[in-house]
């Protein structure tokens, strides 16, 4: 009596080609499946990785920025300036000889502050300062150029940090400033509007071409600050700029801060 064919050798080889093919099936799709949530969970992560980026940038830029103004801020100035210093010594040091090297880059700071500004938060309350404050940073915003810097140094003082201005041209650039402030009323709210002007000191670092260490980046604030002091005292709504006297390195003073501060004109030429 012959076998059922299901009990053939024949038949038993198909079920385990079968089982096999089954077992091979399940391994593959399973194996799809976990591939494919593994793709999922990396694009998830990525995903979720450059949203955290993003987040930090936005947390970076906010940290580093005015949050009334919009324009940067001291913290920004801090991290940033001693790149530029570098770059400004490096060319310097590089172009010793003015005659037979490239131009020398310098940067220019430039202090602007706002003229009887606190006759404006006592006279109008201080959402009209903050509204002033806003549209004079709008306003140097407007004549800076791209690559300068607008930092609000405090109060209602603004810093100017000009990489492509040189010493030639800053009496220039404050020119504009000054009339780009004074030239038109500012809307501080409520329909009332008021006319405003600034006065400007600035100082140009390295200050000395022939030694760039002989002044700090600090020390050169400090000379726009007195600058600035100057065009307030004689009567604001002006700039003035303070640079080396032709007599600076052969004067028996030292070119110092502390000499400095007093403007001795055989060591400082104010223009």
């Amino acid at each position: 009596m012959k076998p059922s064919f299901w009990q053939s050798e024949w038949a038993r080889g198909l079920v385990i080609l079968a089982l096999l093919g089954g077992v091979w099936l399940f391994v593959s799709l399973r194996t799809a499946a976990l591939n494919r949530r593994k793709r999922e969970l990396e694009k998830a992560v990525e995903e979720r990785s450059a949203e955290l980026l993003q987040k930090n940038k936005e947390l970076e830029e906010i940290s580093l920025t005015d949050p009334l103004t919009g324009t940067r801020n001291r913290r920004y100035f801090y991290e940033t300036i001693s790149t530029d210093i570098a770059q400004a010594v490096r060319s310097h040091l590089k172009n010793v000889d003015p005659k037979t090297s490239g131009p020398r880059q310098e940067l220019i700071f430039v202090l602007v502050d706002i003229d009887r500004f606190k006759r404006v938060n006592d006279e109008m309350g201080h959402a009209a300062g903050d509204r002033l404050l806003q549209e004079v940073a709008k306003r140097i915003g407007s004549v800076m150029r791209r690559s300068d810097d607008l930092v609000r140094w405090g109060g209602e003082e603004f810093l100017l940090v000009c990489r492509t201005t040189d010493r030639e041209n800053a009496t220039l650039l404050c020119k504009r400033v000054l009339e780009v402030v004074r030239e038109l009323p500012f809307d501080v709210g409520n329909g009332v509007q008021v006319h405003k002007t600034c006065s400007i000191g600035w100082a140009p670092f390295p200050w000395m071409h022939d030694d760039v260490g002989m002044l700090s980046i600090e020390n050169v604030l400090e000379l726009a600050d007195k600058a600035l002091y100057l065009a307030k005292r004689e009567g604001r709504n002006r700039s003035f700029g303070l640079l080396p006297a032709a007599t600076a390195m052969t004067s028996e003073k030292s070119v110092s801060i502390e000499n400095l501060r007093d403007c001795p004109p055989e060591l400082v030429q104010i223009v």
